[in-house]
């Protein structure tokens, strides 16, 4: 006799099957960012990244290597510091000697700054706020931004000058003195 109902879905599955369909997931999206790669560069002379999520199984090493730029969303106000500092570590270690670009992370809060330095300390040469402008309906309108949906700026705006002027201050200082290779 059959058991009482459904089985759960982590008991359909054999681990290897599990396995094989993430490699396949895993190489469609490379080959997919192999081709768009491609294209891009016929004509087009800037380096390329795209905006990869963390904690999504994706083989970020293999899949980061077709572009020219390893690039994330990082949002420290809902993961762990210590997550996202291993994050900034494995995105530092991908390309050895290339900055990497934080492509996505909130502008507001007391560790939006804190963050940032941290970003750029740990190898990172762009950032990228989340939300320029709050939308006026949707999902996420109720979000923070830099400027409001009616076009007036947040008081976000002094602390994201600030942190522009120190990032401005300490220029030569990151220049000169990359992070250590992360290995």
């Amino acid at each position: 006799e059959v058991g009482h109902g459904p089985l759960p879905l982590a008991a359909r599955h054999h681990p290897s099957l599990m396995i094989a369909f993430q490699r396949f997931i895993n190489d469609q999206w490379s080959s997919f960012i192999q081709t768009q790669c491609e294209v891009a560069r016929a004509g087009f002379d800037k380096p390329l990244s795209t905006n990869m999520t963390p904690d999504w199984g994706m083989n970020y090493f293999r899949q980061n290597h077709l572009l020219d730029r390893v690039g994330m969303s990082l949002d420290p106000r809902r993961d762990e510091l210590s997550k996202s500092l291993m994050h900034l570590d494995r995105m530092r270690a991908e390309k050895p000697g290339v900055p990497f670009w934080l492509l996505g992370t909130p502008s507001q809060g007391p560790e939006a700054g804190a963050f940032a330095w941290l970003s750029m300390l740990m190898g990172g040469d762009l950032l990228l706020f989340d939300q320029w402008r709050q939308p006026w309906a949707g999902p996420q309108m109720n979000q923070g931004a830099i400027v409001t949906s009616t076009g007036r700026w947040t008081r976000d705006k002094a602390s994201l000058e600030k942190l522009a002027s120190q990032f401005k201050d300490q220029a030569e200082y990151l220049a000169t003195r990359p992070p250590v290779e992360a290995r």
